[in-house]
């Protein structure tokens, strides 16, 4: 199985409510410690517990397992608002939201912020394909969830 926790990992291991993830290179590494910093009081992403700088290795909070359709919740659209407000307040564009969004007790929460970076254009749209995601795996879609999310992407996107 694909690990949920990312790009540029060489491994991940679940322990006690604790996730070790070392990275395969100090590029991938070092933007996962800056985001998670920067992050760090934003309550839908992992807390970094432990830094090895030589091992290139986090030990952070686990936040639960990929989204599915038997694990999403329903209030995802107000969930789903408050990760792209988030993002948005921190000036952090995510860049992989559709494969890293995870569930648990029924909270939504991001991980692996391997390819993230600074928003210094105002460019939102890519934080879009969370909803995407969100929609393709949501068991009870309906035609108003598609009319949502083209609003809130245009909004975005101005």
């Amino acid at each position: 199985m694909k690990s949920p926790y990312g790009i540029g990992t060489k491994n991940v291991s679940i322990k006690s409510g604790i996730v070790e993830k070392t990275f395969s290179n100090q590029a991938n590494y070092n933007s996962e410690v800056h985001h998670l910093n920067k992050l760090a009081d934003f309550h839908r992403v992992p807390n970094i517990i432990e830094l090895n700088d030589e091992k290139m290795s986090i030990k952070m909070t686990y936040v639960g397992e990929p989204i599915s359709r038997i694990t999403i919740p329903e209030d995802w659209r107000h969930q789903c608002n408050d990760i792209l407000d988030g993002l948005q307040k921190y000036n952090c564009v995510h860049g992989d939201l559709e494969e890293n969004v995870t569930v648990l007790n029924g909270k939504l929460h991001i991980i692996d912020f391997a390819n993230s970076y600074k928003d210094e254009w105002g460019h939102k749209g890519d934080e879009y394909l969370l909803f995407l995601h969100i929609v393709c795996v949501h068991k009870n879609f309906k035609k108003q969830d598609l009319i949502d999310l083209s609003e809130r992407k245009r909004s975005i996107l101005i």
